[in-house]
């Protein structure tokens, strides 16, 4: 699919200017994950994003956006060039970090930081621009746990991150690191959606219900190294997106 696309600014503001064949198809998944390259090598676009980039030295632009603050950034041949450094200096990514690129409209896309630790980075312009404004619909084959205007717009109250590990236990992951939220909020359910399904899990002396989170875990089928983002909203439902690592992209499911 050819795709053209160049960057301009209008009063301080970045536009995106797209051919009309990526306007129409858009791509179809909604959540990517990139692993923060060493200095001095370059840094490549996510694999399963590769397909929607020209390949034959053309220059395509792309915005990434972490909070209220914007860069726009050049690819050629899916590797990052201009725009990409001065992205990674101010936001200090060192090597084992990731960057999870959340796409919703035409080459502009939300990201989260974290650290090697699978906490997130937050910066004093992190919190949501109240000012941004949508003038396209999402692309009409885009499937995904959750729209990223939904987590875009809201100050979430956490974001972390876990491998999928031989013997990991997830439910005590999340307790260990969800304990002083279920204190403050005095939460009786951890009530966690997935596109078109919830499941909730009750919470008694801070434990979640070990079957009750078996059900929800089962119905994932997560593969070794896939990985596991959870976020949770200031209405204290959480979101949970899994990365297939193989090709660096959000999982979808049958019931998305």
């Amino acid at each position: 699919m050819a795709i053209s696309c160049n960057a301009s600014t209008v009063d301080g503001r970045y536009t995106l200017f797209l051919s009309s064949e990526h306007c129409r198809l858009g791509v179809r998944n909604a959540w990517y994950l990139n692993y923060v390259a060493p200095i001095g090598s370059s840094q490549k676009l996510p694999i399963a994003l590769r397909k929607y980039f020209p390949g034959n030295g053309a220059s395509t632009w792309i915005i990434l956006r972490h909070g209220f603050r914007a860069w726009p950034v050049e690819v050629v041949n899916f590797e990052f060039h201009e725009g990409w450094d001065a992205f990674r200096e101010v936001h200090h990514l060192n090597t084992e970090f990731k960057v999870t690129m959340s796409y919703e409209r035409k080459w502009i896309f939300h990201t989260a930081l974290f650290d090697e630790n699978d906490c997130e980075l937050v910066f004093k312009w992190s919190a949501p621009n109240l000012q941004w404004q949508d003038f396209h619909p999402p692309p009409a084959n885009l499937r995904t746990t959750c729209l990223t205007s939904l987590v875009a717009k809201h100050q979430t109250m956490l974001k972390f991150g876990f491998w999928c590990l031989p013997g990991q236990e997830l439910h005590l992951e999340c307790e260990a690191r969800l304990n002083e939220v279920f204190e403050v909020f005095d939460l009786e359910d951890m009530v966690i959606h997935m596109g078109n399904r919830a499941w909730e899990v009750a919470i008694q002396n801070l434990k979640l219900d070990v079957d009750e989170f078996s059900e929800f875990w089962n119905a994932l089928k997560m593969e070794l190294l896939d990985y596991i983002l959870i976020i949770m909203l200031p209405t204290a439902e959480f979101y949970v997106i899994v990365f297939d690592t193989s090709n660096e992209a959000e999982k979808v499911y049958s019931w998305f």
